[in-house]
């Protein structure tokens, strides 16, 4: 398709996502079905053009905007930070606002995508992370007596997570038979009402799409002969959506909740907590808290509580961590699927931006290359 984008309205935008397996089609990113997800709840107040792009041929246009997907063309402003896109959508089209406040959900959403990239590329052979933090959700929605994450209403949280969960169903089931257990109502509902919501079914890709994402990473193990066939888009088979549910769709939000009335609930929940707080005191985190609070200033925010200052340093500690085991993963892979044989004892690994920039993307963190004359 055409990338010129030349005389639009003011209220005409264009978001460039990327094609399927076809190189045509609408694929799987889930990035791309958040930010298509954003405008279908916002196209009262503006119109909008889904555009594929297949990134093994882009278009000379395209490459003119961006080397990666998604992308927001709005006249002649062009986004391709996905916080920025963010940013740019809401300051523009403000209404209905998609904006949430709930940092319970929030946090609770965190961790999830990371423990299932590192379960499907078998850099975790355990799903005992990943139910962890499934359970974490449910455990949230089963209290929060609400249809989505933050409310009644889509909002950017939903945008965001509904897509990885999708995702994570499919593709967990196809590569490592994963499956979610069924005794999570709260997941299992959040799910449904996603479901019966039309702007998630009218973004979401099919099965077959969602598979080819994660088998065309050289990390993902392959598919056996009966799922190759079974998620073939050779023309035979028929995009396959995964809308069911193990719940009865009449079941209120109240039924189902696994957490027993009582003061006892309390005491488990604050025991671990109370526990944790006092361990902050006695752990010495990498980033050195002085380091973090002297940060904390710059951005405007006084820690009175050293309690504050040395979890925000334990959370930046993970954050690097499992940046940079991420990457090493991708340098590792590389590495083993290189020609050149080295036959040396000591064989040592070298982590360069072409192995943190695949990292960074899995959250969502686009780093641009700087520029440099010749």
């Amino acid at each position: 398709m055409s990338v010129n984008g030349d005389s639009l309205p003011t209220n005409q935008v264009e978001l460039y996502v990327r094609a399927g397996k076809d190189g045509e089609s609408y694929g799987a990113c889930p990035f791309c079905q958040r930010f298509y997800m954003i405008l279908d709840l916002k196209s009262g107040e503006l119109n909008y053009d889904v555009i594929t792009i297949n990134m093994a041929r882009p278009p000379l246009d395209f490459k003119k905007l961006a080397n990666r997907l998604p992308v927001l063309k709005h006249g002649d402003e062009i986004r391709s930070d996905n916080d920025e896109i963010v940013q740019y959508i809401d300051e523009t089209f403000p209404y209905p606002s998609l904006q949430y406040s709930n940092m319970q959900a929030h946090s609770v959403c965190l961790d999830i995508f990371s423990k299932f990239s590192y379960f499907i590329k078998q850099v975790s052979h355990s799903a005992d992370h990943l139910l962890k933090e499934l359970q974490a959700i449910n455990d949230y929605l089963e209290t929060a007596d609400t249809r989505f994450l933050c409310g009644d209403k889509l909002t950017h949280l939903d945008c965001l997570m509904l897509p990885k969960l999708q995702h994570i169903r499919v593709a967990a089931k196809a590569f490592k038979d994963f499956e979610i257990p069924d005794d999570m109502v709260g997941l299992w509902k959040y799910l449904a009402a996603a479901y019966k919501n039309e702007t998630f079914r009218k973004t979401c890709p099919s099965d077959q799409e969602i598979v080819y994402h994660w088998e065309s990473k050289p990390e993902t193990p392959s598919l056996s002969e009966e799922k190759m066939k079974l998620y073939s888009t050779d023309g035979y088979n028929k995009p396959k959506f995964s809308f069911d549910t193990p719940i009865k769709s009449d079941e209120s939000p109240q039924q189902g909740n696994l957490i027993p009335s009582g003061g006892a609930s309390d005491n488990r929940a604050g025991g671990p907590l109370t526990d944790f707080v006092q361990q902050l005191e006695d752990y010495a985190p990498t980033i050195p808290d002085s380091v973090t609070a002297f940060y904390l200033n710059r951005a405007g925010f006084e820690a009175t509580d050293p309690r504050i200052t040395r979890l925000v340093s334990i959370a930046a500690q993970k954050f690097v961590s499992d940046i940079a085991n991420e990457a090493l993963q991708h340098c590792k892979m590389k590495s083993s699927s290189g020609q050149t044989k080295s036959k040396g004892k000591d064989k040592r690994l070298t982590l360069t931006m072409d192995d943190l920039t695949p990292a960074l993307a899995e959250y969502g963190i686009n780093v641009k290359k700087p520029a440099y004359f010749v």
